[in-house]
């Protein structure tokens, strides 16, 4: 199933279903590349890099799902992530080690004895659950060609969305970088509705 080739009115279903579905809670990272600044003389930060910009974002990701696991009863997960091509494994791999022994806000406690795993959403259908999911979010913040966006993802996705207390959902569920594009009288304050 690839989310983009499907009718609108197949997407509004999916997104409804994934809420519906008994997962804990679903959370995304948003990344404005549009809106990483470059530097006085030009040119833009290394973060701006494709392999540096994705690493990030699972730092962030991972940041959140282990606030998950922790806060509600703790224990350990198991982490799947998609086979993307032009990306190689050893970097993850290589990755998670360099952030463990870094000062970070994930909870490694909810990992622990758990190598991340690479597979293909043919094999794992909630690989497939995340695809739906990431690629509703960029269609309800990214516009298309006529400068149309489709918030009604986002909307039947609501109630599935990660929150904690009263923090707004744009640290949780929807966790945007750079955090100011989601600051109220930012592109993305709309975000904080949800």
């Amino acid at each position: 199933m690839h989310f983009r080739k499907l009718p609108h009115s197949k997407k509004v279903r999916i997104c409804r279903d994934i809420s519906d579905f008994s997962l804990g809670c679903i959370t995304n990272v948003v990344v404005c590349k549009k809106q990483l600044e470059p530097f006085p003389g030009g040119g833009l930060p290394y973060i701006a890099n494709p392999d540096p910009l994705y690493l990030w974002a699972v730092r962030l990701l991972l940041e959140r799902v282990s606030w998950f696991i922790r806060d509600n009863g703790g224990g350990t997960s198991i982490v799947t992530f998609a086979h993307l091509t032009r990306f190689k494994s050893e970097k993850l791999h290589n990755y998670r080690g360099a952030l463990e022994n870094s000062e970070t806000s994930i909870h490694w406690a909810s990992f622990a004895g758990h190598p991340f795993r690479i597979n293909y959403p043919d094999k794992v259908h909630l690989l497939q659950v995340a695809d739906c999911s990431a690629s509703a979010f960029y269609k309800a913040v990214e516009e298309d060609q006529y400068g149309v966006t489709e918030p009604r993802y986002l909307e039947e996705l609501r109630p599935a969305l990660y929150r904690y207390g009263a923090s707004p959902v744009t640290s949780y569920g929807l966790k945007v970088f750079p955090t100011r594009i989601a600051e109220p009288g930012q592109p993305l304050e709309f975000l904080r509705q949800y």
